[in-house]
């Protein structure tokens, strides 16, 4: 009777994969042979592999238990003792970084993947990515997904590197450069071989205008060239073989890298769309809770913030976890929208009735001198005579007969109004002392008095500039008051956002006493043997007298730079160590000489006022081209038509510093 037989297919018990009989009955075929082998990833490229340790033989214990994971699945050991066929089916579904991953887990699977007979498997992987050309002729299939998708640095493995040198074939970070890279002209020397051309039989990459080479590229051609060195066929063939494989992996290099610009795009569009359902879902759960109405009141400032939050702007889809993350902060973002769109709804009677008042105040100020010292259109509005008019009930008319009566007032406003600033400026100085000659608001005259604002880079602040200095009426919080709903609180959120500006503040503008100005004040006082604790800025105005630096006075220069007493007081002469106060006969000569300067002195104010409008350019020829074009006057005059603004730094008249030769003058102490 003949034996029966048993197939594969009969006993599935018996069945054994073909690939594990070939381990014990033959050896490896020849179209197994490894793929050629990706680069590698250890640091150190002259590794070697540590020696096995000797084991000894123990008597066989009892099987433990296979070990599950905590979530009851099997462990994948044995993947890789399945047939060949169903894994190349399973890994034929994976993309190219997934194989490249899944080759670097065990040696076993290493074994599998990295042989010719696996290229199925990357080809069919490759295919799983859109447009992505076909791998080059001069790199296999692992090391082109090591190219494509593994961003590490190819030299110590930095994660993270974007930097892609297509041409060479290599990712490298910034710190690997230097050491693997070099340039043309190092290039040139390291290969002393004349009559071919080196530079195009090896890749290279622009970096920051300079074409770099891969020294590894560069030790590689050199130990060719060193056998066939005196042949010239040979070199001519090297020479042309090079040159085509270089141009065709530059034409390649040109698909990847438009490959890779299309894959950028793609990514952004695809993240855009994540934000957009994101934000989206946001808006339709703010809905739901009443808040979504809020965005139609929202300001450009506000729309962005909300598209720019955190929270909001995460290319993540958005879920209830998420959403019971992160919905505190956004819900505080819309309850401050709301807070703000009710408290512009409560400024509106003031918001409508403020270019009326405005015009009556202009109107106002127009008639008053140009250097007079008046109160800002803000300041006129937190009078309480205008803010009762402001603030009346909505239905009431305010029209010009309504503030006829406060606008009789406006010269008694104006009078108080100054005397509150001097308290209010006197109140920035540091406290008198007892024995003090000048007390009181006498102490804001001195010479010696100065400020410096925090918020610009105006040169050193007088008194009475200090009352109309820019930066102290200037908003520098867009932010409405969405808590007050005072008459106060309703009238400041009007003027941020209808004029855009605010009554004077001193802390908004950080004005502070100036106590190192204060104290080179002192010294240029003493130096024109008057006292600074009573010598007042008119005094020092009036003197109208002529420094220079003890410093430069000494240095034996071939000039010197002459300056007023307010000009010595410029930050930039802080580290003169002492002045010389010119003798007269200096003073006059200097003073003849300076009138020839007098029209770079006034081209170098950049705040100018218009007596008619009141409208203020930064330079004197804007306004004089103003008055041609607004008032029809081709040559206005000066003082009579307009004016330097009184917050300007630079009023004429000056001079405010000239260089002049140093042998003109005869004053002592000036070395020739």
């Amino acid at each position: 009777m003949a034996p029966k037989q048993f197939s594969a297919q009969a006993d599935p018990a018996r069945r054994r994969s073909a690939r594990l009989r070939a381990k014990v009955d033959q050896p490896e075929l020849a179209d197994d042979a490894e793929l050629e082998a990706e680069p590698s990833r250890s640091r150190d490229a002259d590794y070697v592999p540590a020696k096995r340790r000797k084991t000894t033989t123990t008597v066989a214990r009892t099987a433990a238990p296979k070990k599950t994971t905590r979530s009851g699945r099997r462990s994948l050991s044995k993947l890789p003792d399945m047939p060949l066929d169903i894994l190349f089916e399973i890994f034929g579904h994976l993309n190219p970084i997934d194989v490249l991953h899944l080759a670097r887990t065990t040696k076993a699977l290493r074994d599998i993947l990295m042989r010719r007979s696996a290229l199925s498997i990357w080809r069919e992987a490759r295919a799983h990515v859109d447009g992505l050309p076909d791998c080059p002729a001069d790199l296999s299939e692992p090391q082109y997904a090591n190219l494509l998708f593994d961003p590490h640095c190819h030299f110590c493995l930095t994660a993270r590197v974007q930097n892609v040198m297509w041409n060479c074939r290599l990712r490298c970070c910034k710190q690997c450069l230097d050491s693997n890279f070099i340039d043309l002209r190092t290039m040139f020397f390291s290969l002393p071989v004349s009559g071919v051309r080196p530079g195009a039989m090896l890749p290279a990459q622009e970096v920051k205008n300079k074409l770099l080479f891969p020294k590894a590229r560069v030790t590689e051609l050199d130990e060719c060239m060193k056998d066939i060195i005196h042949d010239d066929e040979k070199m001519k063939k090297l020479e042309e073989e090079r040159i085509q494989a270089v141009m065709e992996m530059e034409a390649h290099a040109e698909l990847l890298e438009e490959w890779h610009n299309n894959q950028s795009i793609q990514r952004m569009l695809e993240r855009e769309h994540i934000r957009f359902k994101r934000r989206n879902s946001i808006v339709n759960r703010l809905a739901e809770l009443g808040l979504a109405e809020e965005f139609l009141s929202m300001s450009d400032a506000m729309l962005r913030a909300f598209v720019d939050h955190p929270s909001v702007k995460q290319p993540k889809d958005l879920t209830d976890r998420i959403w019971n993350n992160i919905k505190d902060s956004i819900i505080e973002m819309m309850l401050n929208a709301r807070a703000t769109r009710l408290a512009k709804e409560r400024c509106v009677r003031i918001s409508t009735r403020l270019p009326l008042v405005c015009d009556v105040i202009l109107g106002f100020i127009k008639s008053r001198p140009m250097d007079e010292y008046l109160p800002g259109v803000a300041d006129f509005c937190a009078m309480p005579e205008v803010l009762d008019i402001l603030a009346l009930p909505i239905d009431v008319e305010v029209t010009e007969g309504t503030l006829a009566p406060v606008e009789a007032k406006f010269p008694e406003l104006v009078t108080r109004w100054r005397a509150d600033m001097m308290q209010r400026v006197l109140a920035l100085m540091p406290p008198g002392a007892a024995d003090d000659r000048v007390t009181g608001l006498a102490r804001l005259d001195l010479a010696t008095t100065w400020f410096r604002c925090g918020k610009c880079d105006a040169l050193p602040i007088g008194y009475p500039r200090v009352m109309v200095h820019e930066c102290t009426a200037q908003v520098h919080d867009d932010a409405l008051d969405v808590v007050s709903e005072a008459p106060e609180a309703e009238l400041r959120n009007a003027l941020k956002l209808t004029l855009d500006e605010l009554p004077w503040s001193s802390e908004a503008a950080g004005l502070v006493f100036d106590e190192e100005v204060s104290r080179r004040a002192r010294m240029l006082i003493k130096t024109c043997g008057k006292d600074p604790d009573v010598t007042t800025a008119r005094e020092m105005d009036e003197l109208d007298g002529r420094f220079v630096s003890a410093d430069c006075a000494t240095r034996g220069l071939d000039s010197l730079s002459v300056m007023t007493w307010r000009a010595a007081l410029w930050p930039s002469h802080s580290e003169s160590s002492g002045w010389l106060f010119l003798n007269e006969t200096d003073t006059d000569r200097l003073k003849r000489m300076e009138k020839v300067d007098a029209e770079h002195d006034r081209d170098l104010c950049t705040s100018w006022v218009c007596e008619r409008c009141r409208m203020i350019h930064e330079s004197h020829e804007y306004m004089v081209s103003h008055f041609y074009a607004r008032h029809g006057i081709d040559i206005p005059v000066e003082g009579r038509d307009y004016a330097p603004h009184l917050d300007a730094d630079f009023a004429p008249p000056g001079p405010f510093m000239h260089s002049y030769p140093v042998n003109i003058f005869t004053t002592p102490g000036i070395t020739q």
